[in-house]
């Protein structure tokens, strides 16, 4: 019997609902989490689909190494996406809090990286546009002013979602 046979009769999933359930894994790794190594991603999306898995689940679930999962998993805790506890039985397990807190703590590392990069690209512009009578006639020079000129209002539509978000986020807590 494979691990995923094992997996499936010891927490009794028809083989269809498991089936299902490695669409969404896939669906998931593929469009939501593509920016984080296949390792990452593929861990994260089944926090996603379960609740209290061990590191033997999740080795059961993916087929990676206990070493690779160990490192992955203390990762997450540190970053806050999961947490640990441990079991009357004595075994660790790992837990995504609230899968809203998860999704916020995403988007607050990113915001911390756009209000880095929006502070520098706007430099950028100014620069360029201080220094356009010099550099003007410089091969190269068009292309990348249209380009920053692309990303400044990006920053700003993302300004706006963020504060959009913030107010949902206040009016469920009220």
């Amino acid at each position: 019997m494979s691990n995923k046979e094992k997996l499936i009769k010891s927490e009794i999933l028809d083989p269809k609902i498991k089936e299902i359930e490695d669409q969404v894994i896939q669906f998931l790794v593929t469009n939501l989490f593509y920016r984080y190594t296949h390792y990452s991603a593929t861990i994260l999306a089944y926090f996603l689909t379960r609740k209290g898995l061990t590191q033997k689940n999740l080795q059961n679930l993916t087929g990676f190494s206990a070493g690779k999962i160990s490192e992955e998993l203390n990762r997450f805790i540190k970053i806050g996406y999961i947490e640990r506890k441990k079991s009357n039985k004595g075994q660790y397990i790992y837990n995504m809090p609230e899968i809203g807190q998860f999704f916020r703590n995403i988007f607050f590392g990113v915001k911390q990286k756009m209000v880095k990069w929006e502070k520098r690209i706007k430099e950028i512009r100014d620069e360029l546009i201080v220094e356009q009578k010099d550099l003007r006639n410089l091969n190269g020079y068009y292309k990348i002013t249209e380009a920053i000129n692309l990303f400044v209002p990006i920053f700003d539509i993302y300004n706006t979602f963020m504060e959009q978000l913030d107010d949902i986020e206040k009016k469920i807590i009220v």
